[in-house]
């Protein structure tokens, strides 16, 4: 008379799980069949094997039937039972990534289940209770929470990861702190004139940390060479159609990260 013996009863992430059963002596049969009030459907691959992958329609707790037979004799038989919970994977949304001017910034994840936490691998971040509020190191294990970072321009890669008691989830977000680069123009004089569509004197400071360019107050007017070179610039204006002749009004703009700064 066979043993059988269809596994230890266990708990699996997803909907398939590689049952693990054993046969019990020599010269057998073998079937795998679900128990009737399963939340769903089962397939057995293969159907008449112990050590066999089953996949389910639907997430919950099933028992599964293993059933031997002895070859010379049919009604020599034997049955075991395994119950699997199949759980439902968390799949946080941490949300988009984005910067901030400074060195606060406010992350919010959309969850699955109750219970998860935010992490920094790299270190360095620190959870508060409001922007330039208190430290608030439970703020860690809210979905919705401020934090600050130490050292401007730099990108910090937080994860928030949930745990549903067997299965984990996460997703991650990076968060830019950048800080605001001064834009400084060195045009001499600041005010001038100048005869014809074209002047030849525009000059500012490059930032230290991302980019500058620079900017008229009335459309179409062409830089040379670029509107990101800073130095020994030429801004010439439309003359087309419509006069663009009179004041122009230039400006410096730095941009790091999104974070910007205008000359006067």
């Amino acid at each position: 008379i066979p043993e059988a013996d269809a596994g230890l009863d266990t708990a699996t992430c997803g909907l398939s799980y590689n049952l693990n059963g054993s046969w019990s002596i020599d010269n057998l049969t073998g079937l795998w069949s679900p128990l009737a009030g399963n939340p769903g459907t089962a397939n057995f691959i293969p159907s008449t094997n112990p050590v066999s992958l089953v996949t389910v329609s639907n997430f919950g707790i099933y028992t599964f039937i293993w059933k031997e037979m002895n070859l010379g004799n049919p009604t020599c038989l034997a049955r075991d039972t395994i119950e699997i919970n199949f759980k439902v994977v968390p799949m946080p949304d941490a949300g988009m990534d984005f910067g901030v001017c400074g060195l606060f910034a406010y992350i919010c994840a959309d969850t699955t289940v109750s219970d998860g936490s935010w992490s920094c691998p790299g270190g360095g971040v620190a959870y508060y209770d409001a922007e330039n509020g208190n430290i608030t190191p439970t703020n860690q294990y809210v979905p919705c929470t401020w934090i600050r970072y130490s050292s401007p321009n730099d990108t910090v890669t937080m994860f928030w990861t949930e745990f549903n008691g067997v299965c984990y989830g996460h997703d991650s977000i990076n968060v830019y702190f950048g800080s605001i680069q001064q834009a400084l123009q060195s045009v001499e004089p600041t005010d001038t004139s100048v005869c014809g569509p074209t002047f030849y004197n525009l000059s500012a400071q490059q930032p230290e940390i991302g980019y500058g360019y620079w900017m008229d107050t009335v459309a179409n007017t062409v830089f040379s060479p670029s509107p990101n070179s800073n130095q020994n610039l030429t801004a010439t204006i439309d003359t087309g159609g419509t006069s663009y002749y009179g004041w122009h009004h230039f400006y410096w703009i730095t941009d790091n990260g999104g974070c910007r700064d205008t000359s006067t």
